[in-house]
C-alpha cells in the first residue's frame, strides 16, 4: 500500500509540475503578445503608440464639438421654421381651435 500512495504522490507531483509549466507558458505568451516597449517617448502597443491614441482622442472631442454646433444650428433652423409654419398655416387659417382663441 505504501508503494500505491508513493506513486500517486509523484504523478500528482508530476501533474502540477505539467500545470505550472503550461501556467508559465500561457502567462509568457500573454507577455509576448501585450509586449510594450518604448519608442521615441511614447509607449507602442503592437503597433498602436499612445501619441497617435492621444491624437485620435483630440479628433474625436473636436468631431464631437463640431457634431454639438451643428445639432444646435439645425434645432434653431428646425425651430424658425416651426414658428414660421405655424404663424402662416394655423394662425392665419385657424386650423386648431387653441390657434384660433390666441
Amino acid at each position: 500500500m505504501p508503494g500505491l500512495v508513493d506513486h500517486f504522490r509523484d504523478e500528482i507531483a508530476d501533474e502540477h509540475k505539467m500545470k505550472v509549466c503550461e501556467l508559465g507558458e500561457v502567462v509568457q505568451d500573454s507577455v509576448c503578445e501585450i509586449q510594450t516597449v518604448t519608442d521615441g517617448g511614447s509607449e507602442v502597443i503592437g503597433s498602436v503608440t499612445t501619441a497617435h491614441i492621444d491624437e485620435l482622442n483630440k479628433q474625436a472631442v473636436e468631431e464631437k464639438k463640431a457634431l454639438k454646433e451643428l445639432a444646435t444650428k439645425l434645432t434653431v433652423s428646425l425651430k424658425a421654421s416651426f414658428d414660421d409654419l405655424r404663424d402662416s398655416r394655423h394662425e392665419n387659417q385657424g386650423t386648431h381651435a387653441r390657434c384660433r382663441s390666441v
